[in-house]
């Protein structure tokens, strides 16, 4: 009998290598970007309700930031949304050349709606801590009055699913 399932196994093993060895090497790489605690880097991410690629994710964002002020990149975040309530307004973080943020720009100026662009660089503490709080790293980050409602095409709903009349003009 143990022979038998050392058999099956090892067969399972032969079929399904290269798979397993994709998967320990994500294992293994996820881990690779934990840094130990400290007051003033990433290292303080709250993973816990967030897929791993996405914890993988913002393990990668929180390299290329390194150490950066925690609160005063929260800070930052929480006054750049709350801008948006008051006045009723469409704030966008985005990077550059991105083609979902040039496309958020263009559908914005087609529908001449008034926005806010605030533009980032990749490795801007603003990205991670968008990332810490919405479990999204990737731009645009779209806040309608206040409300994230995601990027272009994605998210809650997302610009381009939002219904025109909920933007304020």
């Amino acid at each position: 009998f143990y022979i038998i399932c050392s058999l099956f196994a090892m067969d399972i093993i032969r079929a399904y290598l290269p798979q397993l060895l994709v998967a320990l090497a994500l294992i293994q790489l996820s881990g690779a970007f934990i840094r130990p605690a400290s007051t003033t880097g990433a290292s303080n991410i709250s993973t816990t309700n967030l897929s791993f690629f996405k914890q993988l994710k913002l393990k990668i964002v929180s390299a290329g930031v390194g150490d950066y002020d925690v609160a005063a990149a929260k800070a930052a975040l929480d006054d750049f949304i709350a801008s948006s309530r008051d006045p009723p307004s469409v704030k966008m973080l985005t990077f550059q050349t991105c083609p979902f943020c040039v496309e958020a720009r263009r559908y914005l100026d087609e529908l001449d709606v008034p926005y806010v662009d605030k533009v980032i660089d990749r490795n801007d503490p603003l990205r991670l801590e968008l990332g810490k709080e919405f479990g999204r790293t990737s731009m645009p980050a779209v806040f309608v009055n206040g409300k994230f409602i995601g990027g272009m095409n994605d998210g809650s709903p997302g610009l381009k699913n939002l219904d025109v009349k909920d933007l304020p003009r």
